[in-house]
């Protein structure tokens, strides 16, 4: 991240996304999670191609979809007639369907569908998609050749890897991956409650320049103050909080209220965006005033560093945690 940050209204902030020497939006727009550009929330495709246009507007130029989202199409549509080579396009192919691992074949077919749904003759990064430990070694051995088929052919520039975080909360598939030099970027869970990745994954990551989407830093646990208590409860009944622990002075400590959202979820944005292993976070929405709301958070100055050594010290040892 870089270590100057304005307060004016229109500054976005943008880093270069590791080795790729990708220039990216510390604002990722996503295409997945829970409301897939609104279309699993009742957003009509015309509504959810308008809310990726606002995102343009706003100066997000990195946007991350993927196969079994369903939403390659919206993008594709959203960005015709813009300017290509000043979007950053990021999407996925599944190694497995349900327990099935995918074919050669199918994964092939998987990349010339989503080039055909975006509009595009290539995508900026391919990643694999959400790969569990078990699924590694079969990933590398029969579909790590038909990605560098694509990348040879230029229909793919970068390669990328993606984490199962709700069942892979302490990264064991990335430590295993970062054995290896394939990989240019690398999706990684990281946020409030779950800060591991900071110890085991980022420090290699910025050794060896790979760079990092950052996932997971907004689920449930972080859109409201009454979430946050409940994830709290969840942490203390878990035994990673002791049963004294005061999340309400926690919470008036963290963050001031902002003009509009959640501040928890402020927070939670802000912490992750100032995370030095992480060049882009991703946020996905189906809602227009949600998507300003979000990047108004982006916009704001670093926490203060009490306020991060507070979140350190106070949940940096839980590890079996997603938030969702």
């Amino acid at each position: 991240m870089p270590d100057n940050f304005s307060d004016t209204p229109a500054a976005l902030h943008y880093n270069l996304l590791g080795r790729t020497g990708l220039s990216v939006s510390a604002f990722g727009l996503g295409g997945g999670g829970k409301s897939c550009l609104g279309r699993k929330t009742g957003l009509s495709e015309a509504q959810s191609i308008r809310v990726v246009k606002r995102a343009l507007e706003l100066g997000v130029n990195f946007i991350d979809t993927g196969a079994r989202n369903g939403t390659e199409g919206i993008i594709g549509s959203a960005i015709r007639g813009e300017d290509r080579q000043r979007l950053v396009l990021s999407s996925k192919a599944n190694v497995s369907i349900g327990e099935t691992l995918v074919t050669a074949r199918q994964f092939a077919a998987s990349i010339d569908n989503s080039l055909q749904a975006l509009g595009t003759s290539y995508i900026d990064i391919m990643q694999f998609h959400g790969v569990l430990p078990e699924e590694y070694d079969y990933m590398l051995a029969e579909l790590m050749p038909v990605m560098l088929q694509f990348q040879q052919a230029g229909k793919i520039r970068f390669i990328g890897l993606s984490e199962h975080f709700d069942r892979d909360r302490e990264h064991a598939m990335l430590q295993r991956a970062l054995q290896d030099d394939y990989w240019d970027v690398l999706m990684v869970g990281y946020n409030l409650l779950n800060q591991t990745a900071g110890r085991s994954i980022f420090p290699l990551t910025r050794e060896r320049n790979i760079g990092v989407l950052g996932m997971f830093a907004v689920r449930r646990a972080f859109t409201t103050a009454d979430a946050f208590r409940h994830a709290i409860a969840e942490r203390i009944a878990s035994g990673d909080l002791p049963k004294d622990f005061d999340v309400d002075t926690l919470l008036g400590q963290l963050s001031e209220p902002s003009r509009s959202g959640s501040a928890v979820t402020d927070t939670a944005y802000r912490f992750c965006r100032d995370e030095q292993g992480i060049d882009s976070v991703l946020v996905g929405t189906g809602d227009i005033g949600h998507l300003e709301q979000n990047i108004a958070s982006f916009r704001r100055p670093p926490l203060p560093a009490q306020t991060l050594r507070l979140i350190e010290q106070s949940f940096g040892h839980i590890a079996d945690f997603s938030g969702n």
